[in-house]
Formats: C-alpha cells, sequence, structure tokens
C-alpha cells in the first residue's frame, strides 16, 4: 500500500475503471465493464501494476520534496496526494505508449504541472504548508522576554 494514495482504487475516478483496467489488464482476463475490485479479483496482476505505478509516483515526489522537508509527508496536504496522483496516472498511461499511441494530452499536461511543483517546491519556492522541515535542519526558535519593547500602546497611541 502506499503512503499518500491507499491502494489501487486511487486511481479509480481519475482514470475511469474501465480505461484504468485496459492500461493494467495486459492478459486481457478482466471484463472491462465491470468494477475494479472484479477485475483485480480476475487478474491480481492488475493490482500489481497499479501499486507499482503509485509506488514509483511516490518514490518521484519524495525525490523532490526530500530537498526541503522530510518525507514521507506526514500528515499527508492534498497537494501531495493531487501530485502523486498526476505522477501515477502518467505512469500507467506511459507503460501503454507505443509509436502508434500517445499519452492523452489531458494527462501529459497534469503530470507536466505536477513536475513544476515538485521543482518549485524543491527549489524552494513553493510552500506545502502541512509540512515539517526534516530532522537534520537548524530549528529557529522564539523566545519572548529580554530587552523591554521598543513600540508600545502608550508610544504608538499618536498614530
Amino acid at each position: 500500500m502506499g503512503t499518500y494514495l491507499a491502494d489501487a482504487t486511487a486511481l479509480d475516478g481519475p482514470i475511469p475503471t474501465r480505461k484504468l483496467i485496459g492500461l493494467t489488464d495486459d492478459e486481457a482476463l478482466a471484463d472491462a465493464n465491470g468494477t475494479l475490485a472484479a477485475a483485480i479479483t480476475a487478474n491480481s496482476a492488475i493490482d500489481t501494476r497499479i501499486l507499482r505505478a503509485i509506488t514509483d509516483a511516490e518514490a518521484q515526489v519524495n525525490g523532490y520534496l526530500r530537498k526541503q522537508i522530510a518525507t514521507p509527508v506526514s500528515p499527508v496536504p492534498d497537494l501531495v496526494v493531487r501530485l502523486t496522483e498526476a505522477v501515477a496516472v502518467y505512469n500507467l498511461f506511459r507503460r501503454r505508449r507505443t509509436e502508434y499511441s500517445e499519452i492523452p494530452k489531458a494527462v501529459k499536461a497534469d503530470y507536466d504541472d505536477a513536475m513544476t511543483t515538485l521543482r518549485d517546491v524543491s527549489r524552494g519556492t513553493m510552500d506545502l504548508g502541512e509540512a515539517t522541515p526534516p530532522a537534520d535542519s537548524p530549528l529557529i526558535v522564539a523566545t519572548t522576554g529580554g530587552e523591554d519593547r521598543a513600540f508600545t500602546a502608550t508610544t504608538l497611541e499618536d498614530y
């Protein structure tokens, strides 16, 4: 099971069920018109292939994130889920790419957007919000006390 996408069913929605089965049922054992659960029962390799796409996507996402934050990220921000999903969907379409079939433009665009976002995060120009810094990064500690305040309600009352 994945860290950011729980299981194979996480991609059943972003990719229509029939297409998801078609992308992963290399042996043509499952009913493409059935449910993903039924397809996985008919051919367990479907689950394995989807989980491989998810695992590879999570590794790719973590490769970028770990330059700025500790990975795996917990709690997982929605943005990390969406980025992982875009990369996993692309991975599934890429495994079926041939000289006669292209990756759909929308899938490629989502992947490209995800990669741009991941590069921004790795450069430190974009923040995920909920993530924590790596354990070995220096902490900045704010303290109270010390010298008297330079600006108080009295000194600022005319402003």
